[in-house]
């Protein structure tokens, strides 16, 4: 019998004609041609399987649903193994996705939403319940985050509870709070918005135009009194039901600043 020697290794293998490699240097050299050539020729192979796939869409589809169902497990392992070995790359190409499909996900999921609204709000509430300690301090540590690096959050959270507190004073107490830091008229807010109704609990304070979108810190730090005047004339608070004041977040700005006074009182 007639042995020659691999190119590669120097293995010992049995003559063939036009035999060069041994098995395990063979598939070597095939993975890296094949890679090769895919790298040189990315283009039109993406073609070729994008016209494939649309021709043969449902096919696969089915296809893929099938092995899914029967290796349910191993994918869902696999798929959660990958997430935890590539969080950052997974954590782009989330963003990547977001930002090009925004209307279609905000779209997707007021759909689902309006579908599942009780399904939802049950599972959130038990949640809730369940992680209220755990919540709560996220929500905090959020907050003293946020309120350190953001100069104009700040100022406007401290605002809006000096008017809350203000609101809480009057319906109790019958007493107005003044403030000189920021020049904020408590009273003629608490005038504009009478009639009070009885059942306050059911209603809150809705600034027309979101006091987000005023810029309440002059570019060398201080305060722009000017713009915190203009967010807190009387005329841009109303009162709303939770509901109503629920929907307006959902508005766009345009809508929102449009929004009339609520005469369910």
């Amino acid at each position: 019998m007639r042995f020659e020697r691999c190119e590669l290794c120097g293995k010992r293998i049995k003559y063939k004609v036009n035999r060069k490699y041994c098995s395990e240097c063979l598939i070597k050299k095939v993975k890296n041609w094949s890679k090769n050539y895919r790298e040189r020729n990315k283009r039109k192979l993406k073609k070729i399987n994008r016209d494939y796939y649309l021709k043969n869409k449902s096919k696969i589809l089915q296809r893929c649903k099938k092995y899914y169902c029967k290796n349910k497990e191993k994918e869902s392992l696999r798929n959660k193994k990958y997430r935890m070995n590539n969080k950052e790359k997974e954590k782009i190409r989330h963003q990547r996705y977001y930002l090009k499909n925004k209307l279609k996900i905000k779209d997707y999921q007021g759909r689902h939403y309006q579908k599942n609204r009780d399904k939802i709000r049950k599972r959130h509430k038990d949640y809730s319940h369940r992680n209220k300690d755990e919540i709560n301090n996220r929500m905090r540590k959020y907050g003293k985050s946020r309120r350190k690096n953001n100069l104009n959050y700040l100022i406007r959270t401290r605002i809006r509870n000096h008017l809350n507190y203000a609101f809480e004073k009057y319906i109790l107490a019958k007493k107005f709070l003044t403030t000189k830091k920021y020049g904020v008229d408590y009273k003629a807010i608490i005038e504009h918005l009478k009639p009070i109704p009885k059942n306050l609990s059911n209603y809150e304070i809705h600034h027309i135009k979101p006091l987000f979108t005023f810029n309440f810190v002059n570019k060398d730090g201080s305060t722009n009194l000017e713009e915190v005047k203009k967010a807190f004339t009387p005329k841009n608070h109303q009162l709303l039901t939770i509901e109503e004041h629920k929907k307006i977040h959902h508005k766009p700005l345009q809508e929102i600043w449009k929004t009339p006074k609520s005469t369910k009182r």
